[in-house]
């Protein structure tokens, strides 16, 4: 375990700690935060923190671990719940796009830091990023065997949803003129289209309309 203490007390410290070092680690990076930062910013003594937590890479690791795995859980409960691969596919943008949207601090951690932990590490992130991979792919390669997608190379499609969806949190502004249920159903539509059988296809002006959207976030 990363923190050691077992009291309600020390566990609300721990999420203090755990809140802290998210938002230092986004503004500063890896190498730029340290444990004086951390300490600094829950109003600890740097020896005091060591005694909720053993060393950077354990925060950052559990920072990641812990907020990657309850998405996927969610994300999985989300998608099960939808009858059509149409509706489980707009359920898995929206719910990611509205994660992303109110946890930027941990998503930039994610895609920033995990390269900096040990393979021991990673290792276990990588096993809930190939969790979360699967749940685009399994939809997809479904919803094209029940004649709802058009057949398109899976995992590029996949990873390209995944892609667009991630990378909200490099551009995307709750003060901004769209909110993260827009930013979920511009992006559907746009997907969709592109996956829609030739007889099913036509050139959206919601899609244009979409596109202009997004260039145009002000």
């Amino acid at each position: 375990m990363v923190l050691k203490a077992r009291s309600k007390k020390a566990e609300a410290k721990r999420e203090e700690i755990l809140q802290a070092a998210t938002k230092i680690l986004h503004q500063k990076g890896y190498h730029g935060t340290s444990m004086q930062d951390i300490a600094d910013a829950v109003g600890l003594y740097k020896g005091s923190l060591y005694q909720h937590i053993d060393n950077k890479e354990d925060v950052v690791f559990e920072i990641i671990f812990e907020g990657l795995k309850a998405t996927v859980d969610a994300l999985e409960q989300t998608c099960a719940a939808a009858s059509t691969f149409h509706e489980k596919l707009r359920q898995a943008i929206n719910h990611n796009i509205r994660y992303t949207a109110t946890h930027v601090d941990v998503l930039a951690v994610l895609l920033e830091n995990t390269k900096h932990l040990s393979k021991e590490r990673q290792a276990p992130i990588i096993g809930q990023q190939h969790r979360y991979e699967k749940i685009f792919i399994d939809i997809l390669e479904n919803g094209i065997r029940a004649g709802e997608f058009r057949p398109v190379n899976v995992k590029a499609a996949a990873f390209a949803i995944i892609g667009m969806c991630n990378w909200v949190y490099r551009w995307y502004s709750s003060g901004g003129s769209l909110s993260a249920d827009e930013v979920a159903q511009i992006f559907y539509d746009l997907i969709d289209v592109g996956l829609r059988k030739p007889a099913e296809h036509t050139v959206a002006t919601t899609v244009r309309e979409d596109a202009s959207a997004l260039l145009h976030l002000g």
